[in-house]
Order: structure tokens, then sequence, then C-alpha cells
């Protein structure tokens, strides 16, 4: 029954482009030949200890590509990047001459500080091959902002992002929450791109990794159903895989290996999961 009642709302969310008609990326899983082209091409300046073929790199590229298709990483862009910690997509974008707030949660009930995975101040976010501290200093500020509380910024931006964040914030409706919330900081036409946990074996059941709550397909349909009924536009919703073997590594209680191992999906609780990339653009009125 579930699978087709995603088959009905993918016709409506995810018809896809052939490859000739499409220049945009579409909202997806995690695909290797992805990581290796970007790997190999545009963004192979974005540092990575692991190799191009693991997810922590395809999320970051899968933003940088998403956001520079549609014109955004040019100077004076204004963006906003949640759960910043220690990424590269500060300095990356910034090297561009975007604008760029990064912001990190004003405390750490998770272990991230103890992971050199959380950020307190701008310099903790500067990757010196990326860019020089000059510019990095002029185009990027810092400031604490809770996912589950978003502050008053001031502000509309041109874009916002969050990589592999929305997931922690607890249970799967503030991280459904959080996406709507955050999607109203956009200027007219802004675009929103978020990478998340996906759970590539139930389409119904959101199943928690550690502190993590892996978002199924039905969830994501539910994403674009609210946003389109607000006057936003989605990036059709893609749920093949890539045909290129995926690298996997198996989690035990919940947590990964000590010694981290690059990969494409996590087996965990007899369920399958990777990363997922979807992308928001806000209506012109």
């Amino acid at each position: 029954m579930s699978a087709k009642w995603t088959q009905q709302y993918r016709n409506i969310f995810g018809q896809i482009p052939k490859e000739s008609e499409s220049e945009h990326l579409t909202s997806h899983p995690m695909r290797p030949s992805e990581a290796t082209k970007w790997g190999a091409g545009d963004w192979s300046n974005i540092p990575n200890e692991r190799g191009f073929r693991d997810r922590k790199y395809w999320e970051s590229a899968f933003i940088a590509q998403a956001l520079s298709e549609r014109g955004l990483m040019v100077p004076d862009k204004f963006g906003l990047g949640f759960a910043c910690g220690t990424e590269p997509l500060p300095s990356l974008l910034a090297s561009f001459g975007c604008r760029i707030i990064a912001t990190d949660a004003p405390f750490d009930n998770c272990g991230w500080s103890s992971t050199g995975q959380k950020s307190n101040k701008a310099e903790e976010l500067y990757h010196k091959e990326l860019i020089n501290k000059e510019s990095f200093d002029r185009l990027v500020s810092f400031q604490y902002a809770d996912m589950n509380n978003i502050p008053d910024f001031g502000k509309k931006f041109d874009f916002i992002w969050s990589a592999c964040a929305l997931e922690h914030l607890g249970c799967v409706h503030k991280s459904k929450d959080f996406v709507y919330r955050s999607a109203d900081l956009l200027k007219p036409g802004g675009i929103a791109v978020h990478t998340t946990e996906f759970n590539l074996r139930s389409q119904v059941e959101s199943v928690k990794i550690g502190d993590a709550i892996a978002l199924t397909a039905l969830d994501f349909i539910e994403i674009a159903e609210h946003l389109s009924w607000n006057g936003y536009k989605i990036a059709p919703l893609d749920f093949r895989l890539d045909r290129e073997e995926y690298s996997y590594v198996e989690a035990k209680d919940g947590l990964l290996p000590k010694e981290y191992l690059p990969h494409c999906a996590l087996v965990c609780c007899r369920q399958l999961f990777t990363s997922f990339g979807l992308i928001i653009q806000k209506g012109q009125d």
C-alpha cells in the first residue's frame, strides 16, 4: 500500500526530466558517480580526508553544485549556513565573493566539541586552501543559532543550507519543522539546500541512528507537498539510486566504528541509510 501511495506522489513531485532537458540537480540520494565526477572536476578543491566517494564529501559538493548552477555563487550573494561546525562550505562560498553568516548551536548536547565538529567562532571555519584570511574575515561572520528555535536575523537571504544537521533535532517532526521555518528566511526566488540521513529500505519507518533520525521517502514527499502548497518549488524528488556500487559500513548499537571508514551507505538496525539532498526555491511573490 505504501509503495503505491509513494508512486502516486512521485508522479507529482518526482517527474524526472530527460538528461538533455535538465540543467539543474534534482532532490535525490547520494550517487557515487556524482562524487567521482565532482571530485575530478569543479569541486576537487573541497577538503576531504576520506576520498571523494564518501558521503560527507558528496554532501558538501551537492550543496555547492546546487547553488552554483542556480547562479548563487557570485559576489555579494548573501548566504546563511546552519550547524556549520568546521565544514568547508563557508570558506568555499566566500571564495566566490558570497557574504556568509555561519551558525552553530549555542550548546553541545551531542558531544560535537570532542570530535572537532562544533564551532564557536568564525576562525574555526577558516580553510586556508580555499580563501585568504583577509577575504574570509571580510565576508564570513559567525553567530549562534538553535535550529529548533531559529532567531530573527533581521534580513532575508539569497540562499541557506545545512549539511547533515536537521536529523539531529530530536524527532522527525522537528526536522520537518526546521525545513519549513528556515525556508521563510529566503528572499523571493531564494534557494535552500539541505542534506540529511535517508532510509533506503523503508518508505514509512523513520529510524533513529544514535542521536540521528533518518527520514523516509514519505517524509520527503510530505515536505514537498507542504512547501508546494505554500508557494515554494521543490527540485523533483528522485528516489532512484546510482547504478555504481555503494560502499558500506556497519554500525553496531547505533554507533559507527571508532575509526571512520569512507562509505556511501550505512547498515544499522536492519536498515540501510545514505545521504539525501533536498533543494527548495521560494516563490517570486
